[in-house]
């Protein structure tokens, strides 16, 4: 009876051992699904970041190849003003000359002037009139070789 007992009480034991056993191992079960989980979310997290990354980056080029291209059109457009602003510089200087070259002209022609002559309002519309025809010419050879802008 003795053994019995003492069999039992072991038995007993090793019950107690095996549902502790049991126990920590659905403890173990449990926390590695959790970290599964957790790994996963992790992993989801990751990849929504990368992908933030991506469209930022895009964005960033995109705006830098927009920042270049209006960089671009900035030179190009302070090349033309440029080239504008020393063919008006070059009009004036031809412009100053025709008027000069006929306001000498008016003179010699009031100075030596003959019954037969023009008037002296005739003489300055038909200057006026060469003048103008002057600086069409001009314009239109300063202007014939601009390009439109793009």
């Amino acid at each position: 009876q003795s053994e019995r007992s003492e069999l039992a009480t072991q038995v007993k034991e090793l019950e107690g051992r095996l549902n502790d056993q049991a126990d920590r191992e659905q403890r173990l079960v449990l926390s590695h699904d959790i970290k599964l989980q957790k790994i996963q979310r992790l992993e989801a997290t990751v990849e929504a970041l990368e992908e933030a990354v991506r469209t930022a980056t895009d964005k960033l080029v995109k705006s830098e190849k927009a920042a270049k291209l209006h960089e671009d059109s900035a030179k190009e457009l302070r090349g033309v003003v440029n080239g504008l602003k020393r063919s008006l510089s070059s009009l004036q200087q031809d412009y100053q000359l025709v008027v000069d070259t006929h306001a000498i002209e008016t003179q010699y022609v009031e100075n030596h002037a003959t019954p037969n002559e023009l008037s002296g309002w005739d003489h300055f519309l038909l200057a006026l009139a060469s003048i103008k025809e002057c600086l069409v010419g001009m314009t239109h050879n300063l202007t014939r070789s601009f390009q439109p802008l793009r």
